[in-house]
């Protein structure tokens, strides 16, 4: 199902991981509500009154909390390209409609990760990052071929 994203990744930021590690599997992601925001503006028209006042919303439903922690490091974007290699996540700003990553990226050692947890739902998943400091990331992930992320985040992380 979908482009293959390790392979999309790779071809345009390969220099981004470094060459020590192999990776294993890639994803985009989106903050939490975010598919919900991107297809919730697509259907309103600016014109309307209520276009405003439903943005508000829709920022404040999908706003990061403020968080301490390793959590604080997330890339401020609204796409996320995850890359899980065999020593840790990587976490780089996306672009709509691009297939660089970058300039903002996080790298997550697995000694700081206590979790990963995976809901597969019909149309926009769930991915929950928790870091050893208590912090954590939701994450929604629209349809792609998740299948080895999720093997991955398994044989790294058995409670998924």
């Amino acid at each position: 199902m979908g482009p293959d994203r390790k392979k999309q990744f790779l071809k345009k930021n390969s220099q981004l991981v470094p060459s020590d590690e192999n990776v294993l599997a890639v994803i985009i992601a989106e903050g939490k509500g975010g598919a919900w925001r991107r297809g919730l503006a697509a259907g309103i028209s600016s014109a309307s009154p209520l276009a405003g006042a439903v943005a508000d919303r829709v920022e404040s439903v999908g706003a990061k909390d403020p968080k301490v922690g390793s959590a604080t490091a997330w890339p401020e974007a609204s796409i996320f390209w995850l890359a899980f290699t065999d020593k840790q996540l990587h976490v780089f700003e996306g672009q709509v409609n691009s297939q660089q990553a970058g300039p903002g990226a996080a790298h997550y050692p697995f000694d700081g990760i206590s979790g990963m947890r995976f809901e597969k739902k019909l149309l926009i998943s769930k991915l929950t990052v928790s870091f050893a400091d208590g912090s954590s990331v939701e994450l929604d992930i629209a349809k792609q071929n998740i299948k080895p992320f999720v093997e991955a985040i398994e044989n790294k992380f058995a409670s998924v």
